[in-house]
């Protein structure tokens, strides 16, 4: 059933961004750049966070018209993350889209959708031991995918910055 639940995360976390959900990101991610778009072209955006770059100075995610923010998640986060989701397990994540963390209507907030995370006060260790298949393919494939795909930079646990778990889920 936790495992269920964890899934059910990772599908809601990247669907949340997909279809550009309308509450700030605890860290907000910047609007894509040409070398995003570039990265994307070909086909190495979504890939596990290898390509490195400077966060763009412009108006963050949260601040996009809602026309840029569903052009970027259809654009970047749904094909290139939505393309890991089904790498990790093909049949639970099948029909990936913006229902996954937006609900049936497709316009929930995900962070209402998507189950709260418990990180502070050791619940990131148990959350790891508990479910680390889930916990690794999150850290170093949806988390540098889904910054890749708004030019953000990952999180950085030294200095707190940069786009993580925050970016779609409420987290405690």
């Amino acid at each position: 059933m936790r495992s269920h639940l964890l899934v059910f995360l990772a599908v809601a976390t990247a669907s949340l961004l997909a279809c550009g959900g309308s509450q700030p990101a605890a860290n907000p991610p910047s609007a894509p750049t040409e070398a995003a778009d570039a990265n994307t072209e070909t086909g190495d955006a979504g890939t596990g966070g290898e390509t490195a770059h400077a966060a763009h100075e412009g108006p963050s995610f949260d601040d996009l018209p809602m026309e840029k923010k569903i052009e970027v998640m259809s654009a970047k986060v749904v094909p290139n993350v939505g393309k890991l989701f089904k790498e990790h397990d093909g049949k639970k994540f099948e029909k990936f889209g913006c229902a996954t963390c937006h609900g049936p209507q497709k316009k929930d907030d995900p962070r209402k959708v998507l189950p709260k995370l418990t990180l502070s006060n050791g619940g990131f260790e148990k959350l790891a031991k508990a479910q680390p298949e889930m916990m690794k393919f999150m850290g170093e494939k949806v988390v540098p995918a889904m910054a890749e795909a708004l030019n953000e930079k990952p999180y950085d646990p030294a200095t707190h910055k940069g786009f993580g778990c925050a970016g779609c889920h409420t987290v405690d």
